[in-house]
C-alpha cells in the first residue's frame, strides 16, 4: 500500500485517474491552506497483494468487521470508475484516513467485494 501525506507524493500513482482523484481531494481537503496531515489526516492506496487485515493493520481503521457482521468503520465508501473511496474519520476534528481502492487485477477480492457491496455512487455520495 502507499501511504500519502504529502500532495507531492500523488505524482508516485500510476493510474491517471487514481492520481486525479487524489490530487483533487488534497486541494478539497486542505480548502486553501498548506496540507498538513497532522490537521487533515493521509490517504492510503490499495495495491495489488494488500489484504483488508494489512491495511486495517497498517491505519488502524475497521474494515473486517463488515463482514463478521459487525458494524464497519467508515463514513462513506464512493464508487468511481476508477476505484472506491472509502472515508473513516477517526476523531470529532475531521481527521481521517481516505482509502483508495483501485478496480485492478491483483487487489484484493473482498476488499473489493465489500466496497462494491457498500458504495454509493459517485453522483449521490457528494
Amino acid at each position: 500500500m502507499l501511504l500519502l501525506c504529502d500532495p507531492r507524493q500523488v505524482q508516485a500513482v500510476q493510474d491517471p485517474e487514481v492520481r486525479t482523484l487524489l490530487a483533487r481531494r488534497f486541494t478539497e481537503i486542505a480548502d486553501g491552506e498548506e496540507f498538513d496531515p497532522a490537521i487533515f489526516g493521509y490517504f492510503v492506496l490499495a495495491q495489488a497483494g494488500d489484504s483488508i487485515e494489512a491495511i486495517e493493520q497498517a491505519t488502524g481503521v475497521r474494515w473486517a468487521g463488515a463482514m463478521d457482521g459487525f458494524l464497519h468503520g467508515w463514513e462513506l465508501i464512493t464508487g468511481h470508475p476508477c476505484c472506491y473511496e472509502a472515508v473513516f474519520v477517526l476523531d470529532d476534528s475531521g481527521y481521517g484516513v481516505d482509502v483508495v481502492v483501485p478496480k485492478h487485477q491483483g487487489i484484493d477480492p473482498r476488499l473489493l467485494g465489500l466496497c462494491s457491496e457498500y458504495a454509493l455512487p459517485e453522483s449521490t455520495a457528494s
